[in-house]
Parts: C-alpha cells; structure tokens; sequence
C-alpha cells in the first residue's frame, strides 16, 4: 500500500515536531478564541494564538508540505496540522484504513505507547479516525485524523497522564470545522 507507506514519514515528522510538554497539575480555562486558516480550510477553538510552521519532507520521492498550528499552553499542547497527498491510489475505505492504522501504529511506535482507545468517525461525511495512547513517560496522546480529499489533517493534544483534560481536549476536539 504506497499510500499508506508515504503517510507514515508525514506522521512521524508532524508527531516529532509536536513533541515534548511542561507538566502542571491543573489546567487553568481561559477565553478561547477562533482560529482560522483560510489557506488550510478550516477553523478550531484554541486557547492562545497559535504558532505555525511549515515543514517540508520527503514522502516516497515526492516534496509533500506539513503545515502545523501548535499551542504549548501548560501543561497541554495542541496542534492542528495538515498537509496534501499525491494519492497514487485510489482513495478508497481500504486505503483510509490502511493510511489511518499506519498513522496510528507510527505514533505509538514513535513513542512506546499503548494504545488506550481507537475508533472511526466522520466529519461532514469524509472519514476520520481518533485514537489515544498513554506514551512512555506517561503523557496521554489523543488524535483525531481525517482525509477531505487529498487533505490529511492532524488533531493533537498531550497533555501528562495525571492531569484532568477531557474537557479540553473535547473542547478543542469539536471545535473543528472545515470550511
């Protein structure tokens, strides 16, 4: 499966880049605010003004951009990231699954998780995946992955395994929109 092969260095690259968080025991709650990528087609709640960035790596020959919206907001990170494949295949449910566990393996690969809990889910009818991984030194890593198109976009947040945030992570989580 080429496809879900070149996936796999986008989502090394992106979770590399998203790596490392400040621990505290609590998260404080803020007025967030929209953000909005016009050039990447949608909007989410964040707490703070994101950084962005754009990284670019090779995927199987081919120069594929990864641009990524990150908020280290202690003692949780988040990240929007996105990035266009050339599909050599045809975007079937098959290929979905097969670029979606890959995704999911990587990033337990990458950082010696266990996977804690993995299931599909949809957003404005495209495919999605969200998964959670407890990592080795003890973070929670929870993702939401969809495929709009060509379009892979990446929901991340880590937050330490003893810090309550499920209303965050949910808050931010179901903020996202496509526009």
């Amino acid at each position: 499966m080429k496809t879900a092969a070149k996936i796999t260095l986008v989502v090394i690259t992106g979770l590399l880049l998203f790596a490392g968080c400040a621990k505290k025991e609590k998260i404080e709650e803020e007025k967030w605010t929209q953000f909005t990528s016009k050039e990447g087609g949608f909007s989410v709640l964040m707490p703070t003004e994101p950084v962005k960035d754009k990284q670019t790596t090779p995927s199987g020959g081919v120069s594929v951009d990864l641009y990524s919206f990150k908020v280290n907001y202690p003692p949780v990170e988040y990240a929007v990231m996105y990035n266009d494949m050339p599909f050599e295949d045809e975007i079937t449910p098959q290929v979905v699954k097969g670029v979606f566990d890959v995704g999911r393996d990587a990033v337990i690969m990458a950082f010696s998780g266990t996977l804690l809990a993995d299931k599909d889910i949809t957003l404005d009818g495209n495919p999605g995946r969200e998964f959670r991984i407890k990592t080795s030194n003890n973070f929670i890593y929870t993702s939401r992955v969809y495929i709009v198109d060509n379009r892979l976009f990446q929901l991340i947040v880590t937050v330490p395994e003893n810090v309550s945030s499920e209303e965050a992570t949910a808050k931010f989580m179901d903020s996202f929109k496509l526009l």
